[in-house]
C-alpha cells in the first residue's frame, strides 16, 4: 500500500472514494463562491475565500486525472487528460468575456459569481450521479 500524506487530498480520496472526493472539491468551490456573494467584503472574509477556493481548486486538479484513470484505464490516459484540460481551457477562455458581459449588463459582479457557483454546483451533481465504471482497469 502506498504511503499517504496526512491530510492530503490523496488520503481523503482513498478514504471516501475518488468520485466523491471530486464532488466534495466541487461542492467546496460552490460554497466558497456563495461565501463570496453573501459575506460582506472585508480583508478577513476575502482571505477565507481565497484559502478555501485555493484548497478546493488544488484538490480538484489532483483528483481529476486519477479519477480519469479509474474510469478509463491507462491505455489512452494522456489523450483523455489532454481533452479534460483542453475543455478547462475553453471555460477559462470564455469565462472572462461572459463575466464582463454580465458586469456590463448589471453594473456589478454578482451575476458573474453566481454563474460560476451554479456551474460548480452542476459539476458537483454530475459527480454524484455518474455511475462507477463496471470494469476495473
Amino acid at each position: 500500500m502506498p504511503a499517504r500524506s496526512v491530510g492530503s487530498c490523496w488520503g481523503i480520496a482513498d478514504h471516501v472514494g475518488r468520485r466523491l472526493a471530486l464532488a466534495l472539491m466541487f461542492a467546496g468551490l460552490t460554497a466558497a463562491m456563495v461565501w463570496w456573494l453573501v459575506v460582506p467584503p472585508t480583508f478577513l472574509s476575502l482571505m477565507i475565500y481565497v484559502v478555501a477556493f485555493g484548497a478546493f481548486y488544488g484538490g480538484y486538479i489532483t483528483v481529476l486525472p486519477v479519477l480519469a484513470m479509474d474510469f478509463y484505464g491507462g491505455r489512452r490516459i494522456s489523450t483523455i487528460i489532454g481533452f479534460l484540460y483542453t475543455s478547462w481551457a475553453v471555460g477559462a477562455l470564455s469565462g472572462p468575456p461572459l463575466a464582463g458581459f454580465l458586469y456590463e449588463m448589471s453594473g456589478n459582479y454578482f451575476y458573474a459569481i453566481l454563474t460560476g457557483a451554479l456551474f460548480m454546483a452542476l459539476a458537483t451533481v454530475s459527480c454524484l450521479i455518474i455511475r462507477e465504471p463496471r470494469y476495473e482497469y
